[in-house]
């Protein structure tokens, strides 16, 4: 029965069948057939049910075929028009909004354009018929999709008529449809909706000049011609319906807004208009949208300053917004306190009201601004302006103190920072600071936390609001500090003595000392001879502060945290006061410092510590008797994190390794930090088990941290006591090698032994050979991918480090060393671009990198002889081959610019004395040359790709100076083609002996290569 009813019976071609008009309307053949298919495809409200699901989806899908092959016939356009001039009492909504949605792409494809003019008459007219018609009798609850699609299509129809050549009358005849009801009205502000969408907007979006020009030339003459009636017909609205239908007021305030950036803005700002917009903010239903349309009126863009001050006063919102900000504070301030920060109705309005308090006061330092600029003493005008702006400063630092975090972002990210701004470019007595004393302590009371809303441990929406609140406050308190100096360094001082003496909360400690801390970067340099005098008041605070319990006393992470911070910063003044080593010692060592609950603290008590050990080295060095027992005991204690402790052997490696005047302690101290983990790495070995595996790994990383302190210990030396410590290093090296020997199947251990290889061939240099060669050979039976990158780097420093010493030891396993790099890649990984950006591809690349950075520094001089020694030599040709690739198909072109730089090294010392080598270069690398730059990737205007083209220039003017010009030539011109007028360019260029201008001309060759393909 439901099939029968909404069957669809397809045109036969699948085309729709010509047009007829019977009765002189125009009909298609299967009339209903067009109101069933757009019922079933389009209206959700059509029941389908008793069928299938399957048989409805196919009866939607033949409907919307059915309408597709409609769209398609030429007379289409006259078939949806009719529609509209059919009576009001045949209105179907899904058939209009189809028919809508027809002509709009009709109108997109040009149809429209093509028509001619009586019938753009026709269709205008028919559009308009409707309007006048059918428009009065919807159900504005029911059809807003439809006057949404017909307000949308009439516009785009206006736009695209030929206005203010055709349709002269479009407004006109809008303007006689009003009085016909509520209907109109709304179809009205739709209309004006449009217009500002597809007109106002659309000439900043269009990229087709012919499309900016014609809506310039639209909005041109509304301007001229219509827009006193268009703000008439707002008022008219406004002032009729804002008790009967306050729907409409808001959405008339809302189409209304964004016109007044373009009209005549005395149009909308006489006393009638501004009065009833201050009556709207009465009214909680209006008050948004009322306070929308002021921020509009006051950022409209006025190039007279006088004539912009003159608008800022019509508005009154300097004499209004005071109390509105004080009411609405009193309502909002207890919701607030409880730490609650959702927009309900009053933080809501509360939120607009700050907009509005920006705009005016932004708008007002604007004018200030420019008024100044062209004053030498400020004028009446300018007079009247600066009394505006300090009526509204209170209301910014009212709304800048309320315990809502994102108003006071606002705030204080445009206009607070823009007001500080004035006063540091126009001093007393042209912009007066009567409100800096308050501001001051307002930044410093809105630094501070939250003591319970705020969440340390997860950082939340909320938590992330506060955190770039107090970055803009921070900022804000750093102009104001440069401001003026002595003012707040007073508030500081002040503030401090405060907290040491009186009993106050967390939040407020923690704010006070994050200040002190951003003061610090304001005094910079200053801060050695502020502590240079004993009788400065601020040297003074630094001593009540620092030997206070302020520290214990408040343990909040938050506030231990900022301490250290403070400690780092003024680290002068332990300097200045050697006394004050143990306290110094005590900061960052104890309870407060290292030994603090809270895991984020302790790591920044390390860091802390680990940055005094560099900038006061020699103080911290002093004590370090101390420093070795306290890091001992905190060590022992087992709390800290693995990076931590990471940081606490550096830092200890640092003050002992050679601390002048107690040279001879160092060998005690290193004895004293390193025996408990030479004891863990001997238990490990003594019963190896994999359940040691963790032990060895963070022993083994722990012991290359504490080198880092030391260095250079087989240079010439420091007599008997530095052999002692190169004695004891070289057995942790030895112990850490044998345990890595056993454990190198565990991946952690593996990491970790090659970072501790690293530290020691710096650390010891030939000392390391040894026993390199067993634990290369033992890692290269078991490292994968990511180790073997790290391995290849051993020999590799190790030759940068002793150079031709290392080549015996590196001979020993160079042969199997490259064998197992292409066991584990190859050179066919160099052409996969496509998966460049994957892990395992990444992965690849940068073991390839590390290959290639191994063969650069065997080529070096001393080292040379490597590559063809009687291990290597059978592994050359595999070597020159991926330096081949390396230099053609390397994704990377700093990894091409290294392969070049090999070959350059190479064929200076090996073109004479290798044979065969010479031929290679000619035969094979010359044509290398141009497919490397014939790369789609390569781009000889990027730095790095010019780079590699120098390299290439270089291997040209050796092999011309080498070959004899006449030899090279040759290759050269059958390589890259040449004309004969390019030849003679190159016999010049190579001629002068300097890559410089061959390089010029291999670019010009690279281009015109490319361009041939």
């Amino acid at each position: 029965m439901i099939r029968e009813q909404v069957q669809i019976t397809p045109p036969g071609s699948g085309v729709p069948t010509p047009f007829c008009s019977p009765g002189g309307i125009t009909e298609i053949e299967g009339f209903a057939d067009f109101s069933r298919a757009v019922r079933v495809a389009l209206d959700p409200g059509l029941s389908l049910g008793g069928l299938a699901s399957q048989s409805a989806v196919s009866l939607r899908a033949e409907a919307e075929q059915y309408l597709t092959s409609l769209k398609a016939h030429p007379k289409i356009w006259e078939f949806c028009v009719s529609l509209f001039k059919r009576p009001k009492e045949l209105f179907e909504p899904v058939e209009t909004f189809w028919c809508c949605g027809v002509l709009l792409e009709l109108i997109h494809n040009d149809v429209y354009a093509s028509l001619a003019d009586s019938d753009k008459a026709h269709f205008e007219s028919s559009l308009m018929q409707w309007a006048n018609d059918t428009c009065p009798c919807l159900d504005l609850q029911k059809h807003q999709f439809v006057q949404n699609k017909f307000a949308q299509l009439l516009v785009i129809t206006f736009r695209n008529s030929g206005y203010p050549n055709r349709w002269t009358s479009f407004f006109e005849e809008i303007f006689a449809l009003l009085p016909k009801g509520m209907q109109l009205i709304d179809l009205w502000l739709r209309i004006l909706e449009a217009i500002d969408n597809y007109i106002v907007d659309n000439l900043h979006d269009s990229r087709d000049a012919s499309s900016r020009a014609r809506n310039t030339l639209i909005k041109d003459t509304m301007r001229v011609t219509c827009i006193p009636q268009i703000t008439n017909t707002w008022y008219h609205i406004l002032s009729q319906y804002h008790e009967s239908r306050p729907d409409l007021t808001r959405q008339c305030m809302q189409v209304m807004s964004p016109y007044f950036s373009w009209i005549d803005i005395t149009l909308v700002s006489s006393d009638e208009w501004i009065n009833m917009l201050y009556h709207f903010i009465t009214r909680v239903d209006l008050r948004d949208d009322a306070i929308g349309c002021l921020v509009e009126l006051c950022e409209k863009k006025i190039s007279d300053t006088g004539s912009k001050l003159q608008l800022i006063q019509a508005l009154r919102i300097t004499d209004c917004m005071p109390g509105l900000v004080a009411q609405t504070m009193m309502q909002v301030r207890p919701m607030l306190a409880a730490g609650d920060e959702s927009f309900d109705d009053g933080t809501g309005f509360l939120s607009r009201l700050t907009d509005l308090c920006q705009v005016v006061s932004l708008e007002l330092i604007d004018v200030i601004s420019s008024m100044l600029a062209g004053e030498a003493t400020p004028s009446a005008a300018t007079m009247t302006a600066l009394n505006m702006l300090h009526t509204c400063v209170p209301m910014l630092l009212e709304l800048l103190s309320c315990g809502h975090s994102g108003i006071s972002l606002k705030v204080c990210e445009y206009s607070i920072r823009k007001y500080v701004e004035l006063l540091k470019k126009h001093p007393p007595p042209a912009v007066p600071r009567t409100h800096l004393p308050q501001l001051l302590n307002i930044v410093v009371n809105r630094l501070e936390y939250h003591p319970v809303a705020y969440n340390f441990d997860e950082q939340g929406d909320y938590e992330n609001t506060v955190c770039l609140l107090r970055k803009q406050l921070l900022i804000v308190y750093r102009n104001l500090a440069s401001l003026d100096r002595d003012t707040v360094m007073q508030q500081i001082i002040d503030r401090v003595r405060i907290c040491i003496s009186s009993n106050v909360t967390w939040p407020q400690v923690e704010a006070t000392l994050r200040i002190l801390y951003t003061f610090g970067e304001e005094l910079g340099t200053a801060k050695t001879s502020i502590f240079k005098q004993t009788d400065h008041e601020f040297c003074k605070l630094m001593s009540e502060l620092f030997n206070s319990n302020l520290a214990a006393q408040h343990t909040h992470q938050a506030v231990s945290y900022t301490f250290l911070e403070v400690v780092e910063r003024y680290y002068q003044f332990f300097t200045t006061f050697s006394e004050t080593r143990p306290l110094l010692l005590q900061l960052t060592l104890g309870p407060s410092g290292i030994s603090h609950p809270n895991p984020k603290v302790r790591g920044k008590a390390c860091a802390t510590f680990a940055s005094l050990a560099k900038s006061a080295r020699q103080m911290m060095s002093e004590s370090s008797d101390v420093i070795v027992a306290n890091v001992e005991r905190l060590l022992a204690a087992n709390t800290l994190e693995i990076s931590d402790r990471c940081a606490l052997y550096e830092t200890v490696g640092v003050l002992i390794s050679q601390s002048e005047g107690k040279v001879s302690q160092t060998y005690k101290y290193l004895k004293i930090m390193s025996e408990p983990l030479m004891v863990n790495l001997n238990a490990a070995l003594q019963a190896p088990s994999d359940a040691y595996s963790l032990e060895v790994a963070n022993t083994t990383v722990y012991l290359a941290y504490l080198s880092r302190g030391f260095s250079g210990l087989a240079a010439p030396t420091m007599g008997k006591v530095c052999s002692d410590i190169e004695n004891e290093w070289n057995r942790i090296a030895q112990t850490v090698v044998s345990c890595s020997v056993t454990y190198a199947h565990i991946p952690a251990v593996r990491e970790k032994v090659l970072l501790f290889m690293h530290r020691m061939i710096d650390l010891l240099g030939g000392g390391v050979v040894v026993y390199i060669t067993p634990l290369v050979e033992r890692l290269l039976r078991c490292c994968d991918i990511s180790d073997l990158s790290k391995l290849v780097r051993v020999p590799t420093q190790l030759l940068q480090r002793i150079k031709g010493e290392a080549v015996p030891v590196v001979d020993g396993f160079f042969v199997p060393l490259t064998q197992r790099v292409f066991q584990v890649t190859s050179v066919e990984w160099l052409g996969k671009v496509s998966l460049m950006h994957s892990e395992q591809a990444r992965e690849h690349l940068e073991l390839l990198r590390a290959y290639y950075a191994l063969l650069i520094q065997a080529t070096q001089p001393e080292c040379i002889h490597l590559l063809v020694t009687e291990k290597s030599k059978p592994m050359l040709n595999t070597v020159m081959e991926t330096l081949a690739r390396g230099c053609v198909s390397h994704p990377e072109m700093d990894v091409a610019k290294t392969c070049y730089q090999i070959m350059n090294k190479l064929a200076a010392s090996w073109y004479t004395t290798l044979p065969g080598f010479a031929s290679f270069l000619a035969q094979q690398v010359v044509p290398m040359t141009l497919h490397t730059v014939q790369q789609e990737s390569f781009n000889s205007s990027d730095a790095k790709c010019y780079a590699v083209i120098g390299e290439i220039a270089i291997l040209y003017l050796f092999l011309n100076n080498a070959a004899g010009p006449d030899a090279f030539l040759s290759a050269l011109q059958s390589t890259w083609n040449l004309p004969p007028e390019h030849v003679a360019l190159a016999q010049q260029a190579l001629a002068t002996g300097t890559p410089k201008a061959m390089k010029s001309l291999i670019r010009q060759w690279t281009i015109v290569s490319k361009q041939r393909g």
